[in-house]
């Protein structure tokens, strides 16, 4: 989701009854909203075994393209698209595939990182290709937009 998608659905939907129960919910359980979103470009190709997963990073490093054998090997309807998940924010996955990808400490991933995650869906070989953080500077502030919306 791009910034401004983000801020549009953001206006919309914060007034009346939403804005309420997002300033309820948030006292009550004591929940801050994130002044950073965190958001990774990724491919991944589902397989069955750990080592088919092991089979895919072998040919991955001796230069075959990702897209190709995505569309050859994965389990996953994303293999019509070279097994390209688009932009994902945290959280947006399954709990493996957020460890993965959102580390709890930050770190500088490089392009083109390859890991291997086992989910109930089988061993997902990923392609992290970015990573990147919105910050307030980059969206409007949930802060300036629950101050408009209130009396």
């Amino acid at each position: 989701m791009k910034v401004d998608d983000f801020t549009r659905l953001q206006k919309k939907f914060m007034s009346g009854a939403l804005l309420t129960t997002v300033i309820f919910v948030s006292f009550v359980f004591g929940t801050q909203l994130s002044d950073a979103v965190y958001t990774a470009s990724v491919q991944h190709i589902l397989v069955e075994t750990q080592q088919e997963a092991d089979d895919v990073i072998r040919r991955l490093r001796s230069k075959e393209n990702f897209g190709d054998l995505a569309k050859e090997l994965s389990l996953c309807p994303s293999r019509a698209r070279g097994g390209d998940l688009g932009t994902v924010m945290e959280n947006e996955l399954t709990h493996e595939l957020n460890e993965a990808l959102f580390p709890k400490i930050q770190e500088n991933t490089a392009p083109n990182t390859l890991k291997i995650v086992r989910t109930s869906f089988g061993y997902h070989v990923l392609r992290i290709n970015k990573h990147m953080t919105e910050t307030s500077n980059q969206r409007v502030n949930i802060s300036d937009t629950l101050g408009a919306s209130l009396p």
